[in-house]
């Protein structure tokens, strides 16, 4: 940066310090960089201050909120941004907190594949390849529908099931 610059930083007429010492241009120098530090710690300071009003309001770092946050030009209260927050119809109490809310898993869940494995296997042990404790399936099965399919692939020789009755 020029000397012309720095002296304007400082107010000061730039012609004006053509003709100076060079010291006293060194500390003309020295003090528009310390106005210009000055000023990004004050500009530091004030988003920290912002930060911190929107943490104590409850909002949740979201990129929603983020995004909302931008919009946002009242008073750093923690009061005011809430309300805010509030009259956009963001939701700040529940676990999900100001995020969209997560899609439902798609297929079926852990047990469901478990029980479903489990099936297979009383169906695969049903045509003769292993033998099958019929009651320990029975008593495992945990839905109608599986104690249905129990007994529908239960060999005749089970003593349960439609093929026994033959």
């Amino acid at each position: 940066m020029s000397d012309y610059d720095d002296a304007a930083i400082l107010g000061i007429d730039p012609e004006a310090t053509e003709g100076l010492d060079p010291h006293i241009r060194s500390a003309l120098k020295g003090a528009a960089d310390s106005r210009r530090e000055a000023q990004q710690a004050q500009a530091r300071l004030t988003h920290i201050e912002r930060e911190l009003a929107f943490t104590k309001a409850g909002i949740p770092d979201t990129p929603l909120n983020a995004t909302l946050a931008k919009t946002y030009d009242g008073d750093n209260d923690p009061t005011a941004i809430k309300a805010y927050f509030e009259s956009l119809g963001v939701e700040l109490t529940s676990a999900s907190a100001g995020s969209p809310a997560q899609p439902a898993p798609s297929g079926p869940s852990d047990a469901e594949l478990a029980d479903q494995r489990r099936l297979a296997n009383v169906s695969a042990a049903s045509g003769g390849e292993a033998p099958v404790e019929y009651r320990d399936a029975l008593m495992s099965a945990k839905t109608t529908a599986e104690v249905l399919a129990v007994i529908a692939n239960a060999p005749a020789d089970a003593g349960i099931g439609p093929k026994s009755i033959q």
